[in-house]
């Protein structure tokens, strides 16, 4: 990990380094962190009026999740892991209390947030969220796109369980969980579904279901998906999915920030991959 993320110093640029408008105009507005941007999830018309307007974080939003973050740091409830990905690098064990799974389990709130800012600018009306957890980072995404439908697959009951709660907590409506192994509930849940405009995938960990369930997507993408791909450095299996899935000849835009790859499909510009700071 240290020796990729060394590298990924040397090749990130920023927005100068980026000659594509739409990826310019796509880092600039909600990637490129800026100090405070995580204080509002609403647009802001910046003091130039020459310049894009920048997606930031809705402060109430945020309280409200990090709130419960906070509250299931101290949740000393033991609850039993189904592992059904590569499991983790840190507990051995199935039994584990919910405030030692959020050491592991939840996304940092930079990157809870970014996957926020994210939906905010792209609009989606349909949501896929591979690997629930305990919910936190699924509700940044709900929270975001009140209006979409949001699914979430997590393989764990007992940790759906508490995901669920914290739906609830939250007053989220528009969250649909899918529980059980995502190997069999994807492939179910798609044939139900039009189309996907924006999908988190932070489900197995290994190489060949991860890239799995990029093609399984595939079937239902357009020109505007985005399917983005939590630590592609978590391994050396997670890495090669990413080269792969990066490479596959339906992908547009590649974009790696570390510790997510986003992919895009658009097909009005030549096929381009940008290393971009986070």
């Amino acid at each position: 990990m240290i020796k990729s993320y060394l590298k990924y110093l040397l090749k990130a640029g920023n927005e100068h380094a980026v000659h594509s408008p739409f990826v310019f105009d796509l880092y600039y507005r909600a990637i490129k962190p800026h100090e405070g941007r995580y204080l509002q999830l609403i647009r802001v018309e910046p003091p130039d009026t020459n310049a894009p307007t920048r997606i930031t974080n809705h402060p109430d939003h945020i309280s409200a999740i990090e709130s419960l973050r906070d509250l299931l740091q101290k949740d000393q409830r033991s609850i039993e892991i189904t592992e059904l990905g590569a499991g983790s690098k840190v507990y051995a064990g199935n039994h584990r209390k919910v405030a030692d799974l959020c050491k592991t389990a939840l996304k940092p709130r930079k990157y809870a947030q970014l996957l926020a800012r994210l939906v905010s600018y792209f609009e989606p009306k349909t949501i896929l969220d591979l690997g629930t957890s305990l919910g936190l980072t699924t509700a940044y995404m709900a929270m975001s796109a009140k209006n979409a439908q949001v699914i979430s697959f997590e393989g764990c009951n007992e940790t759906a369980k508490i995901a669920r709660e914290n739906f609830q907590k939250l007053g989220l409506e528009n969250i649909q969980l899918q529980v059980g192994n995502i190997d069999e509930t994807l492939g179910s849940t798609l044939i139900n579904l039009p189309k996907i405009d924006f999908v988190f995938v932070d489900a197995n960990h290994r190489k060949a279901p991860t890239i799995a369930y990029f093609e399984q997507l595939l079937t239902k993408t357009h020109d505007n998906s985005v399917i983005i791909f939590d630590d592609i450095y978590w391994s050396k299996e997670m890495t090669e999915a990413w080269e792969s899935i990066k490479s596959h000849s339906s992908v547009g835009i590649s974009i790696d920030l570390f510790q997510f790859g986003i992919i895009l499909f658009r097909k009005t510009q030549a096929k381009q991959h940008f290393v971009l700071r986070y």
